[in-house]
């Protein structure tokens, strides 16, 4: 391969780095939802794991009108062309109750992270 190309591919990757170097770190939590509102959503998260003492440990996360919530759920047709794969669909915050098991994606800010997407597991196939 040519210097000049391996030079330039370096320094694309530099530029890629350093771009991103500014931008806020996402975090994933796990948990069950212990409270929600039109504002937060708190849900406690088994972790970090400390031996047997460990506890849950409650997380609270704002909520925006750009917080996109779904309900995950496996279904025959799948998506993106894997059967029985997981499939989201849009749902209603008055849809999300204590209790449900979700994934918060979050962006740090401060003690609480701001919810970019809330992803609830369907457990009760009822719901």
């Amino acid at each position: 391969m040519n210097l000049r190309v391996v030079g330039g591919m370096l320094g694309a990757g530099w530029l890629f780095l350093a771009a991103s170097g500014g931008a806020a770190p996402i975090e994933k939590h796990a948990g069950v939802v212990t409270a929600i509102d039109a504002r937060q959503i708190t849900i406690s998260e088994m972790g970090p794991w400390r031996g047997p003492e460990t506890k849950p440990v409650n997380h609270t996360f704002r909520l925006t009108p750009a917080t996109k919530i779904v309900r995950v759920e496996r279904t025959p047709e799948g998506s993106q062309g894997w059967p029985w794969s997981y499939a989201s669909r849009p749902l209603g915050l008055s849809d999300l109750l204590p209790g449900d098991y979700v994934t918060v994606t979050a962006e740090p800010d401060g003690r609480r992270g701001v919810a970019v997407e809330v992803e609830a597991v369907a457990l009760d196939q009822s719901r």
